[in-house]
C-alpha cells in the first residue's frame, strides 16, 4: 500500500513538472511570436502616418443614407424609417404595383422622394453616425455585409480601413439630403465643420475630397460660392468621380427633341421637374 502511495505521488510530481514545462515553453513561444504578429498586423498608415492624408467622401444623388423621423399626429411617439431603398428593393415594390399587393407602399415611397410633398410631421436627416461614414458607405446592410445594389463608397472604405484609415482620424463622410439644392441641404456647412475638425483635432493640415456624380456639382457650389479662403486652404485636392461638370448628354438630348408629341419647352420643363 505504501508503495502504491509513493508511486502515485511520484506520478503527480511528474505531471506537475510536465505542465510547468509546457507553460514555460508556451510563454516562451508567445514572447517570441507576439512581436512578429504585431509587425504583421502593422498597416500602411502605421508605417507612414503622414502618407495617409485625411479623406472626405461626398456621395452623389441617392448616395446618402437618409432617415425620416415622423411624429404620429395626436401622439407623442415617433417612427423612424429609411427614405431610400436600393434598386433590388425598388424593383420588388415596382412589380408589386401590378399585383396590388404593395401598391400603396410603392406610391408612398415615390411621394417621399419629393421634399416638398412629404409628411408635414416628418423630419429627414442624413445618417452622420461614425463620422459620416455610415451615411455614405452603404444604403442598406444585410447583417455585416452591404447589399450589392446599395453600395456607395463601401468598397473604398473597406480598402482604406485595411490600409489603416480610421473614422474620425483620417476617414470622414458628409452625407446630405440629395433631394434639396446646396442652399438648403446643409452640405456646405457640414463639410466646413469636418474640415475645421481635421485641422484642429487630428494634427493634419489639409484633406482630400472624394466626390461622386452630383456630389461634385454640390461641392463646386460650396467651393465657389460659400467657402472663404481659410476653409479653402484646408482642402488639398478634389478627386471627382463621374462628375457631370459639363452637363448630362442624356438630358440635353432629351430637352432638344419633342417627347411624346410635346414641344421642346415642355420637355425642358419636364426635365427640370424630374
Amino acid at each position: 500500500m505504501r508503495k502504491l502511495r509513493e508511486n502515485a505521488a511520484a506520478a503527480t510530481r511528474s505531471a506537475r513538472s510536465s505542465v510547468k514545462n509546457a507553460l514555460t515553453l508556451k510563454c516562451f513561444l508567445c514572447a517570441l511570436l507576439l512581436p512578429l504578429a504585431a509587425a504583421a498586423a502593422e498597416t500602411a498608415c502605421d508605417k507612414s502616418p503622414d502618407a495617409c492624408e485625411p479623406v472626405i467622401f461626398v456621395p452623389g444623388v441617392m448616395g446618402s443614407r437618409l432617415r425620416q423621423h415622423a411624429r404620429v399626429p395626436g401622439a407623442l411617439q415617433t417612427t423612424s424609417s429609411h427614405l431610400w431603398l436600393p434598386e433590388s428593393h425598388r424593383l420588388l415594390a415596382r412589380s408589386a404595383v401590378t399585383s396590388g399587393v404593395l401598391g400603396g407602399f410603392y406610391r408612398a415611397w415615390v411621394r417621399s422622394l419629393n421634399p416638398k410633398g412629404g409628411d408635414k410631421w416628418a423630419i429627414v436627416e442624413p445618417d452622420r453616425a461614425n463620422w459620416g461614414i455610415k451615411g455614405v458607405a452603404c444604403i442598406l446592410k444585410a447583417g455585416r455585409e452591404c447589399v450589392a445594389a446599395a453600395k456607395v463608397f463601401w468598397d473604398m472604405v473597406v480598402q482604406l480601413e485595411k490600409a489603416g484609415y480610421r473614422a474620425g482620424s483620417n476617414l470622414f463622410g458628409v452625407p446630405y439630403d440629395w433631394r434639396l439644392p446646396p442652399t438648403e441641404n446643409k452640405l456646405c456647412a457640414d463639410l466646413a465643420t469636418v474640415l475645421h475638425h481635421i485641422t484642429n483635432a487630428t494634427g493634419h493640415r489639409r484633406a482630400l475630397l472624394v466626390g461622386h456624380s452630383l456630389g461634385n456639382v454640390q461641392l463646386m457650389y460650396c467651393l465657389n460660392n460659400v467657402f472663404g479662403q481659410e476653409t479653402l486652404s484646408k482642402i488639398k485636392s478634389l478627386v471627382a468621380i463621374a462628375a457631370p461638370l459639363a452637363g448630362s448628354p442624356q438630358v440635353r438630348a432629351y430637352s432638344r427633341s419633342p417627347v411624346n408629341g410635346r414641344h421642346k419647352q415642355d420637355a425642358l420643363t419636364h426635365t427640370h421637374e424630374m
